[in-house]
């Protein structure tokens, strides 16, 4: 059974949860792309419903694929990231010290922040010499930072061939 997310599916899952000796498996479909939830109360075993859900993957359009699998027998519950390959599982009675991993939900997005490329930081060092170097022989205030502002755009758009190759190497 594939339901959405919607009133609808709560009930169902209330009345799942009073007679949890049910032979039913549910699968909880929540927005493209988002996630799927797997509940296989007759096996009661995650590995199962893991399985169980992927099942459903084959003939699903890229865009339509889901970033996290929740399966449970609901005693324990295993997040899947199918994105990073990380999995974290838990029993229900904890799951308040684990809600920050359902943001997705929500709509929130873990963004991962990596180190910069050394060749950025390289440049943006040079940048600032050039600014305290063109502020020590007078230029300042806005006029220096539109002048940088410019200066960026220019060299950013030759490594971009807005402007053709070497053409603003060759003005200056």
């Amino acid at each position: 059974m594939c339901l959405a997310l919607r009133a609808a599916a709560l009930v169902a899952l209330k009345r799942l949860l009073k007679n949890q000796t049910a032979k039913v498996a549910l699968l909880i479909y929540s927005g493209a792309g988002n996630c799927w939830w797997s509940i296989n109360l007759a096996a009661k075993k995650l590995d199962k419903a893991f399985s169980q859900a992927l099942e459903y993957f084959p003939g699903l359009k890229e865009r339509d694929l889901p970033k996290y699998v929740l399966v449970s027998d609901f005693s324990k519950f295993r997040l899947y990231n199918l994105e990073t390959n990380e999995q974290v599982e838990f029993a229900l009675k904890d799951l308040y010290q684990y809600v920050k991993l359902f943001g997705f939900i929500a709509g929130y997005q873990t963004q991962i922040i990596k180190p910069q490329d050394p060749i950025n930081i390289k440049a943006a060092e040079r940048m600032g010499k050039l600014h305290d170097a063109l502020k020590a022989v007078g230029y300042d205030g806005h006029a220096l930072e539109v002048y940088l502002v410019r200066l960026l755009f220019c060299l950013f758009a030759e490594d971009t061939t807005i402007f053709e190759k070497r053409l603003f190497q060759d003005y200056i």
